[in-house]
């Protein structure tokens, strides 16, 4: 299969477990090399093995180029995606990936932003929240989780958002 032009190979370089059925996907550039800058909310599209294409969020820090960091949850009722990620992927593998897009910016120069999630929606906030942080911006996050179990990233959460400013549900 031929790569499309605005696609790049990425390597796998670790995956973690970070809530019940969510897996963190961290990506390097095979060579080394920094990837392309991002802006907070964006995703990108990842080939999986049997042609499947899908579009997860970034979850890391927009100013990070060493990586990207991809959080998927298990759908139960997966058409191939999420479970091609969980089951199929392992570290060392190349994953086709797709170039950063922005559906979903950060609104910019608000006095106070609040930020608020559910689920594996953590993903985008997640990187907007690095992004604030990284601004001095004024801003709080609402996450909402089934239980302590199902909250995603918990402890780069508690180092980005100031503790007043963090609230789970």
């Amino acid at each position: 299969m031929s790569i499309a032009s605005d696609t790049k190979k990425l390597r796998v370089q670790a995956i973690r477990w970070q809530a019940q059925g969510i897996c963190s996907f961290e990506l390097v550039d095979p060579a080394g090399h920094a990837l392309e800058p991002f802006e907070a909310g964006a995703h990108v599209d990842v080939h999986l093995p049997g042609g499947i294409v899908r579009s997860y969020s970034l979850a890391g820090d927009p100013r990070d180029s060493s990586h990207w960091l991809l959080g998927v949850l298990l759908e139960p009722k997966s058409q191939g995606g999420s479970a091609a990620m969980h089951n199929k992927v392992r570290v060392g593998d190349l994953l086709e990936v797709g170039s950063a897009r922005n559906a979903f910016p950060l609104a910019r120069g608000a006095k106070h932003s609040i930020l608020i999630a559910g689920g594996i929606g953590i993903t985008p906030l997640k990187s907007m929240a690095h992004a604030l942080k990284a601004e001095g911006a004024s801003f709080e996050l609402h996450y909402c989780a089934r239980s302590t179990n199902h909250v995603a990233f918990m402890n780069e959460l508690q180092a980005v958002v100031p503790q007043e400013h963090l609230h789970f549900h």
